[in-house]
């Protein structure tokens, strides 16, 4: 906090990203293409546990990347301006306001289970999230083990039929 302060009061990402603007308009060039951010489910959905209640959880907390409906069930609801995520809507937001035209990513993201149809399903939700809410780069924390439940929902949205066909460029 005390950096926070010492920058007025800003959440790291718009500072940054305005800070960056101003210097991009004195270099006469954009300094920034894409602004990324690395994100994490926070209520134990990150692992490898298919509890019933983790599982649940799991298929529940994708919506923290957009719902703005959506408290968070882990310790950011603890906090009035993280208790409602909607992570890309946020990035959005943050670059609109103070740096227009960057592009957006999320370039670490897992919600675990990799090896279990409830991980698969996630990702699937979450792949099919990205494509809706207009994200312009994705990157999963770690590759799924060909064949595992999670890797199938690439595989779903990227090569269904093992013969490289893919959804195109249509966002589902």
């Amino acid at each position: 906090y005390p950096d926070r302060l010492a920058h007025g009061n800003m959440d790291v990402y718009p500072y940054l990203l305005r800070e960056l603007s101003q210097a991009s308009k004195e270099a006469g060039r954009r300094l920034l293409d894409v602004c990324t951010i690395h994100y994490y489910p926070q209520g134990g959905e990150f692992g490898d546990s298919v509890t019933p209640a983790i599982q649940q959880l799991r298929n529940r907390s994708t919506r923290s990347l957009w719902d703005p409906n959506y408290i968070e069930e882990n310790w950011l609801a603890d906090n009035a301006a993280t208790r409602n995520v909607r992570l890309i809507p946020r990035l959005k937001e943050w670059v609109k306001t103070y740096y227009p035209g960057t592009l957006i990513g999320l370039t670490e993201y897992n919600w675990g289970a990799e090896g279990h149809i409830n991980g698969a399903t996630a990702q699937a939700d979450i792949l099919g999230i990205l494509g809706r809410e207009g994200l312009d780069i994705a990157e999963r924390w770690t590759t799924p083990a060909t064949g595992s439940p999670a890797f199938k929902a690439f595989q779903m949205y990227r090569n269904y039929d093992g013969a490289a066909s893919a959804f195109g460029d249509v966002a589902v």
